[in-house]
């Protein structure tokens, strides 16, 4: 359904092209950029949480009601997601991975990623460059820091 001041219509759109962001703080959105430029807010079910990470990065189909404001298109409330391959496009509600916003303890991330704990600190320490001081590494960003502050509150009063 296209909802407007005046009317209620029935009508499904489909758009292609890449989803390059997520949001899921508050709803779970995104933003598809389609090859002629043109973005769109994307409004997804909660049911698609599951396979947004997926989804992510790649060149999708995504087929729903667009939202009209003041009579023009500017997102769309997604019903399905595809990811589009070359060979085979992959409807992606059926995938089983995890939840993209769903917190992973640190064992659960280990594990996921196949990492092990250092057992070898003296192996790890060998691989930073020994004329790199990490004194002054940590002095640097600490200087950058500093200043973005300084910037963002010149900024903030300034408005």
């Amino acid at each position: 359904m296209i909802e407007t001041a005046s009317n209620t219509e029935i009508a499904w759109s489909s758009k292609v092209g890449r989803l390059e962001e997520l949001n899921g703080h508050k709803k779970l959105t995104g933003r598809l950029w389609e090859a002629n430029g043109t973005k769109w807010t994307c409004h997804f079910k909660a049911e698609h949480v599951t396979c947004l990470s997926d989804a992510w990065m790649h060149n999708v189909k995504l087929t729903g009601r667009p939202i009209l404001k003041e009579g023009k298109e500017y997102g769309l409330e997604v019903d399905s997601i595809t990811i589009l391959d070359e060979e085979n496009p992959k409807e992606v509600s059926d995938t089983k991975g995890a939840s993209f916003w769903r917190s992973l303890s640190l064992e659960e991330l280990a594990l996921q990623q196949g990492v092990t704990a250092a057992h070898d600190l003296d192996a790890i320490s060998a691989l930073w460059p020994t004329d790199d001081d990490p004194d002054e590494l940590l002095a640097h960003i600490a200087r950058e820091r500093g200043e973005r502050r300084r910037v963002s509150e010149s900024r903030g009063g300034a408005e």
